[in-house]
């Protein structure tokens, strides 16, 4: 094979699994986070403009991740979103429904190592999804980044998930 490893950044977890229960009850939100948040509908996110990103996603933002959204990267956000869903919904709606139904595949039979960066104020995928993964994945580590959030991860650990993909790539 020629994967030598694999980082995941603010991953879902399958939610279905028979055990998921136990990581919400050892792994609770600590940053208020509830499952009555509301999703935007796609065509808001289609839509969306640069200064429209922080109220959209709303209550699932942390602070370091409305930092982000109100800051220098809101135009490329707002981009990203309107580029990604102008083909259609479909990608997006395989993507919300990965953590709602069973993956259909062993993570413990799997043997590259596995960086799992994870927030722990991340507040859409709450840190109970980085100790799910970390643990059930066979050769996985668990960076659990204090402060931060679902987006804010990716911009203020980018050093840090890059080090770690060119580790993997050397070795």
């Amino acid at each position: 094979m020629r994967c030598k490893g694999a980082v995941t950044i603010a991953g879902d977890a399958p939610r279905v699994s028979d055990d998921w229960d136990s990581f919400i009850e050892k792994y609770p939100p600590k940053n208020g986070a509830s499952g009555d948040f509301e999703f935007p509908s796609l065509e808001e996110f289609r839509t969306c403009k640069p200064n429209q990103v922080v109220q959209l996603l709303g209550e699932g933002l942390s602070s370091k991740d409305i930092e982000i959204c109100s800051g220098e990267f809101r135009s490329d956000l707002s981009d990203a979103m309107n580029h990604g869903l102008a083909p259609g919904d479909f990608g997006a709606l395989d993507d919300f429904e990965s953590d709602a139904s069973p993956w259909g595949i062993d993570l413990e039979a799997m043997t590259k190592p596995v960086a799992v960066f994870q927030g722990d104020e991340d507040r859409l995928c709450t840190p109970a999804h980085g100790y799910f993964l970390a643990e059930k994945l066979g050769n996985a580590e668990l960076f659990l980044e204090s402060g931060e959030g679902h987006i804010s991860l990716m911009y203020n650990k980018t050093p840090q998930i890059i080090e770690k993909a060119i580790d993997f790539l050397n070795h």
